[in-house]
């Protein structure tokens, strides 16, 4: 194969390309009209462990994804723009899932993520206009910046799980950026930090929280249950 040539093959009308000699992702589909994907778990001997980069970027059409459990990675923009996407389901006990940076940006009919996550890049959630709520599994290891930024509806998260063991999640306070997040809720420990873009002029909220706490109007009277401490770090 000539340098610089990526190998491809298709299977049922989605296109594949091989990362190693045991995993492939999927790059892309032959239906440009696709109103809903069951990702393989394997085909032709390989594991599909990954959604490609903008595989289907402004799939207007696409409502529903079902990933089988040996996905392991959506990457860069595999799903921006499709606006109609509404549901996105993970099988039962699948490995957690690394979300790239603007995965789901402007999917603005989102209202259901259901799977076990890792780490959600920058802007991943982006103006999911329709997002009322997300569950983050015990197995994340990081948010980046502005994940549901512009949310406008979503007024819930909660962290979920977790024991003493499990290793601080440490949180940018701009994931909310422009959301009416109303209420946390954690079985884990929690770090949310200030940066140099979202100041504490911007969120001038207390140093330490464990019940309840009044923040300020864009945040809508923050409240945080769980058993263990969140702290804002200045």
């Amino acid at each position: 194969m000539e340098e610089g040539v990526i190998m491809t093959f298709e299977h049922d009308g989605l296109i594949f390309a091989p990362i190693s000699v045991s995993e492939a992702k999927i790059i892309g589909t032959t239906n440009k009209s696709l109103n809903s994907l069951v990702c393989p778990g394997v085909v032709d001997n390989y594991n599909v462990t990954r959604i490609g980069e903008k595989a289907f970027k402004n799939f207007t059409s696409l409502k529903m994804v079902f990933l089988s459990k040996n996905i392991k990675h959506i990457e860069t923009e595999a799903f921006a723009g499709c606006t109609a996407l509404k549901d996105v389901l993970q099988i039962l006990q699948s490995p957690a899932i690394n979300i790239g940076d603007g995965a789901f940006l402007g999917c603005r009919s989102l209202t259901q993520f259901s799977a076990n996550i890792a780490s959600i890049g920058v802007a991943a959630f982006g103006a999911c206009d329709a997002l009322e709520k997300i569950v983050i599994s015990p197995h994340c290891k990081s948010i980046c910046s502005f994940a549901f930024m512009g949310c406008n509806i979503l007024h819930s998260i909660y962290f979920e799980g977790g024991t003493w063991a499990t290793p601080i999640l440490k949180i940018s306070v701009d994931i909310f950026l422009n959301c009416p997040v109303k209420y946390l809720y954690s079985d884990r420990q929690v770090e949310f930090k200030y940066n140099a873009i979202i100041t504490k002029n911007d969120y001038p909220l207390p140093r330490s929280i464990q019940i309840m706490a009044t923040a300020s109007s864009n945040l809508n009277e923050l409240a945080v249950f769980g058993y263990n401490i969140i702290e804002w770090i200045t």
